[in-house]
């Protein structure tokens, strides 16, 4: 869920995020006239649209109701996808208020619509979309909010284009947990009793406040969470250029600072992290002895701006600036092999990711405005599709 680039944003207008991930987003006035339906394979087929009921007030936010009018000005549609494909990626693009939800079957060599804001409805100035899904894709969720005291969380099954909608209070960075029954989200609000890192319950809109913030500070933004789901990897001091990297384990409620970072993942019982803001490798700090090491050390003067661990493997990619050099590169780090160079020029790049089982590395570029999902191993191009208006090319 995420935002593209780490602090995972990319000069891309829109996009958010990456991130995954997360890159990854104005006043946005379009038609405020479409409803939040779905156009599935039969007729007789529709969309779900629930809101969760009103909860009696209490020291913990409660979701709001969410009139199914409320829903409808959202201008959202959603559309049935069928069966998710193994190798498949879900990328959030288009402008303010036309934004589109695609499904990349990678394999398949196909793009999918999967939802579309036909307006900006109630969310219009300072409009922020935000994405998180489970691994599988079955699951998917998409954060809206804009300058409003509340935020708009939709709970969408891809396959038979199903959403419910739950209203809660303003957040951001959604990352959805691996058994997708809890939300992580940041909430940052003037009032200390509010402000920090909250989960919200996805069956009940339910939410409860993990991790508290310190006066005068951020909230944790979540980045990844572990396998598992015992632990999430955040990211702390986000209104300072010293951001750390921080483990959160929601059970009890404590926050552990690794060091110094701006972007995390996870391997295993390691959680790698590393700074875009500084020179250094990666670092890996083991849960199960409590340590922290150099995972992957980096030339003189490089800094690391994402790192995507290998399925079933020890190496990374990695996306680095050298200390001189203008282009940014992709490199393969093992702990058998060398660095090998991947791409010697990969400064359109949005995001990078590897297929699950580990054999094709896919890049996403921008070329003004036409976008290319390329492996970056094989040298093959997997989909090509707009960032903006619609989906397949011509784009301009």
């Amino acid at each position: 869920m995420n935002r593209l680039r780490s602090p995972e944003s990319y000069p891309i207008a829109f996009l958010v995020f990456l991130l995954l991930l997360g890159a990854l987003a104005g006043a946005w006035g379009f038609s405020r006239h479409a409803a939040l339906t779905a156009i599935v394979p039969t007729p007789t087929s529709a969309v779900t649209v629930s809101a969760t009921p009103a909860v009696a007030a209490s020291a913990t936010p409660s979701p709001q109701t969410t009139p199914a009018a409320a829903l409808a000005a959202d201008g959202l549609r959603v559309f049935a996808v069928g069966a998710i494909p193994a190798d498949h990626r879900f990328v959030l693009v288009g402008d303010a208020g036309d934004e589109r939800l695609l499904l990349l079957d990678l394999a398949g060599r196909r793009v999918i619509e999967a939802a579309h804001f036909e307006g900006s409805g109630a969310f219009a100035k300072d409009r922020q979309v935000e994405i998180t899904s489970r691994a599988s894709g079955e699951l998917f969720v998409i954060l809206l909010r804009a300058d409003g005291p509340d935020a708009r969380v939709y709970l969408i099954h891809p396959v038979t284009g199903d959403v419910r909608a739950l209203t809660i209070p303003k957040s951001e960075q959604p990352r959805l947990s691996p058994d997708g029954a809890s939300l992580a989200v940041a909430r940052d609000t003037d009032d200390d009793a509010v402000r920090g890192l909250w989960l919200v319950n996805v069956a009940d809109g339910a939410m409860r406040r993990v991790v508290a913030s310190v006066a005068g500070t951020k909230a944790p933004r979540p980045l990844q969470w572990s396998a598992d789901g015992r632990w999430l990897a955040v990211l702390s001091g986000a209104e300072t250029f010293e951001t750390r990297v921080a483990l959160i384990y929601p059970a009890r409620g404590s926050l552990e600072t690794l060091g110094p970072g701006t972007g995390a993942r996870w391997r295993g019982a390691d959680v790698l992290f590393w700074s875009a803001r500084a020179p250094g490798g990666v670092s890996a700090f083991d849960t199960t002895v409590r340590q922290a090491r150099l995972a992957y050390p980096a030339e003189p003067g490089v800094t690391v701006d994402r790192a995507e661990p290998r399925p079933g493997s020890t190496d990374i990619a990695t996306l680095e600036r050298g200390a001189t050099a203008t282009a940014t590169q992709i490199i393969l780090h093992g702990t058998q092999r060398a660095a090998a160079l991947v791409s010697a020029d990969a400064s359109n790049v949005i995001a990078l990711w590897w297929a699950a089982d580990g054999a094709r590395l896919y890049v996403w570029s921008n070329d003004n405005g036409t976008t290319t999902v390329a492996d970056a191993i094989s040298k093959s191009t997997a989909v090509t599709f707009c960032l903006r208006q619609r989906v397949a090319p011509p784009c301009s």
